[in-house]
């Protein structure tokens, strides 16, 4: 039976990421912001995702990518970067990637890389700070720069690194 289940589990995760679908069944979509990197500062680019439980990891899913060209954006997030996962609970998103996350570059692309993931994820009304886990594992500083992430941070932790009010 939980082989039954683990392969029900695995062919609609395979079919959701391959479905590369930004609406609902009911095709209700919601426009989100995920945060590139613009000198040494965060910007914000918008996105359409489905508008659904499911936002916060799509909107990840889309930080992870990077910037459309024509954007001039940047991302301080490794291209080798992958998402493993976003899961949420009493207002805390742990988001779980590969070590790649960690890997390159000096203090500010740390915490540039940091706050780009802060920022996109704590603009749900549901997640107030998050907390990372690298290949699973839950960590407590990203880097050998050692960007403290636990406790979960929130946007007050990247105050300087914030996108210009407008």
């Amino acid at each position: 039976m939980l082989r039954i289940f683990r392969g029900v589990l695995v062919a609609a995760v395979v079919v959701g990421l391959f479905a590369g679908c930004a609406e609902t069944p009911d095709g209700a979509t919601r426009m989100v912001l995920v945060y590139f990197v613009r000198g040494e500062t965060l910007a914000a680019a918008t996105r359409t995702v489905a508008s659904d439980a499911e936002a916060p990891e799509r909107a990840m899913s889309e930080l992870v990518e990077g910037p459309e060209a024509g954007e001039r954006l940047q991302t301080a997030i490794p291209s080798e970067t992958l998402l493993r996962g976003v899961a949420i609970d009493n207002g805390v998103a742990t988001v779980d990637l590969s070590r790649s996350f960690e890997g390159g570059g000096g203090s500010l692309s740390m915490r540039l890389r940091v706050a780009q993931v802060v920022y996109t994820l704590t603009q749900f009304q549901t997640i107030q700070r998050v907390a990372f886990a690298l290949d699973g594992t839950a960590v407590e500083a990203i880097g050998g720069e050692g960007i403290v992430v636990r406790p979960p941070v929130g946007q007050a932790a990247f105050q300087d690194l914030a996108p210009p009010r407008r």
